[in-house]
Formats: structure tokens, sequence, C-alpha cells
């Protein structure tokens, strides 16, 4: 909506203070004009491709984005936790999703099941 083209706007000015070299601000600016694009995400966005890996913290899946056909990394957390919990987990995926730095893979968003 008009607050993920407010922080899209943002992120993009921000680029000019950062030192990056030309290729690493083409490959930013690139994911930026994509993750403005996708949008909000939510399940039904994708095709899974198959098993990436898995652990205590979850399964990460090989997934492709139906209608833009990006071929993305999605991470499955289950979340029985309390909500105290759930509301810090949250705040931290929304600061992961304005985070947009060389040193960080490009995070599209969250969603919940």
């Amino acid at each position: 909506g008009m607050r993920d083209t407010l922080n899209i706007d943002t992120l993009q000015a921000r680029l000019e203070d950062l030192e990056m070299d030309e290729e690493q601000k083409k490959r930013l600016e690139s994911f930026l004009g994509q993750k403005e694009k996708v949008g909000e995400l939510c399940g039904e966005d994708f095709e899974k491709l198959g098993e990436l890996g898995s652990g205590n913290g979850g399964v990460v899946t090989k997934v492709k984005h139906k209608k833009y056909g990006l071929i993305m990394a999605m991470k499955q957390i289950r979340l029985e936790v309390k909500p105290p919990i759930k509301k810090q987990i949250i705040r931290e995926l929304k600061v992961l999703h304005e985070c947009n730095f060389a040193h960080i893979v490009g995070f599209y968003g969250a969603f919940c099941r």
C-alpha cells in the first residue's frame, strides 16, 4: 500500500548516503524495484520447488512467485509462542523488511497463515 511506497522511496533516497560501488547500487535498486512490484505477500503467491534445508528454526523451501516468476527462499517458522514473543518476532521481521543493505539477503516480507 501507500506505506510500502513511502518506505521504498525513503530507502532509494538513502542509497545516495551508502558507500557502495555502482554494481552494488544497481543490484540494490533492481531489488527495491522488484520488492515494490511484488508488494504484500501471502502463501497462495508461491509454488513450492523443493526443500533447501531445515532445522529447529523451521524449514527453508525454494519457491517461485507465481505472478512474477521470481525464485525465492521461503522460511516457514512454527509460532507456537505466547503473544508477547509473537509480537517481538513480527517487530523484528518488520525491521528486516526495512533493511536493504549489501550484506543482507533481499527480504521481500513476511506473512502469517
